[in-house]
């Protein structure tokens, strides 16, 4: 069976800089002490997926303008849900 996968969480900066999290193929398990942004990742890719509020950390909000997420299913694969952040 073929599944649409997330590769890439791409966040935009305020300054014009790109910061990109790339998910292995597989399972990706996200681990790191407390407070490190663990669930800043979750959210992310929760509001992309249309959340309909927002719970983003203000330490992503007050620096980013936009989170998008890259999809692969096979050869295909497309960037979507790139929003604007609004806090």
């Amino acid at each position: 069976m073929s599944r649409w996968k997330i590769t890439h969480l791409v966040f935009y900066s305020k300054h014009g800089e790109i910061r990109t999290i790339e998910f292995n193929k597989g399972v990706t398990i996200i681990t790191g002490g407390s407070n490190t942004g663990k669930s800043a990742v979750i959210d992310s890719i929760d509001y992309c997926l249309g959340s309909s509020s927002s719970r983003i950390a203000s330490f992503i909000t007050e620096r980013v303008t936009h989170i998008g997420c890259k999809w692969k299913n096979n050869d295909s694969e497309f960037i979507a849900n790139v929003f604007r952040l609004w806090h």
